[in-house]
């Protein structure tokens, strides 16, 4: 309730010591345009490359944020159905430079701002395997709403939202253990020695957190703790500052 969305039609600039500025806007023609600035060919490539990942993003990765995960093995055999879901498939084992790269941008500066749009959400440029998250960060990042009064509005907008619904939210409450029976998460333990119990429990935590820590390696399925105790962080992260200028 009282949430409002703005999206910027200016999405992203990058400024070059030439005094010219790469522009990208929420209309890939103008963004076309701005491109054209570095090289007439590499407008049309350009709106080549975001055709293809606006159809890409529409197929798989946008529909698939709405539905449970879907084994790999069968994620793979849904996608070679089509001629766009095997294109998926293709560049999902290559880095972020090697899909940027393979379109052929003729002036580095561009190919470096399009590249620039996947790492600012955590995805190295030359690590492959998660290729298909190239064309939904990029297009998601030419395409970026922000919210009318800052980002707490979001919070407190759902915040109202679940509390309309007669939904019980607790503060200052911390989770120390996940209780299981027969394998199966039923419910949560605080601190305070409170319990919470109920058909499903749904963590954001990170996996060490929610299954080493909270649940114990002795009550998980053979082999998964192992798995687990490999799981590493990302070796690096990015500081972004977000400013809002008249």
């Amino acid at each position: 309730k009282g949430l409002k969305f703005i999206r910027p039609p200016v999405q992203a600039s990058y400024l070059h010591r030439d005094g010219k500025a790469l522009v990208l806007y929420t209309d890939p023609q103008r963004s076309a345009e701005s491109v054209r600035q570095f090289d007439p060919a590499d407008g049309d490539t350009f709106l080549r490359m975001y055709a293809e990942f606006q159809e890409m993003c529409d197929e798989a990765p946008i529909p698939a944020t709405y539905v449970p995960p879907l084994p790999v093995a069968e994620q793979a055999e849904l996608l070679g159905r089509t001629e766009l879901g095997r294109r998926i498939r293709e560049i999902s084992e290559q880095s972020p430079r090697e899909i940027v790269e393979s379109y052929g941008f003729r002036d580095p500066r561009v190919a470096g701002a399009i590249l620039h749009l996947a790492p600012m959400w955590g995805l190295p440029p030359d690590v492959g395997g998660v290729g298909y998250m190239v064309p939904f960060y990029a297009y998601r990042m030419m395409n970026a709403a922000l919210v009318r009064g800052g980002t707490h509005g979001l919070a407190s907008a759902l915040y109202a939202h679940v509390r309309a619904g007669n939904v019980d939210i607790l503060e200052w409450a911390e989770v120390d253990r996940i209780i299981t029976e027969n394998g199966t998460a039923t419910g949560v333990g605080l601190t305070d020695g409170r319990e919470f119990h109920g058909r499903a429990v749904v963590s954001t935590l990170n996996p060490d957190q929610t299954f080493l820590k909270c649940i114990g390696k002795d009550r998980l399925p053979a082999g998964m703790a192992d798995t687990l105790e490999n799981w590493e962080w990302d070796v690096w992260s990015l500081l972004t500052s977000h400013l809002g200028i008249k």
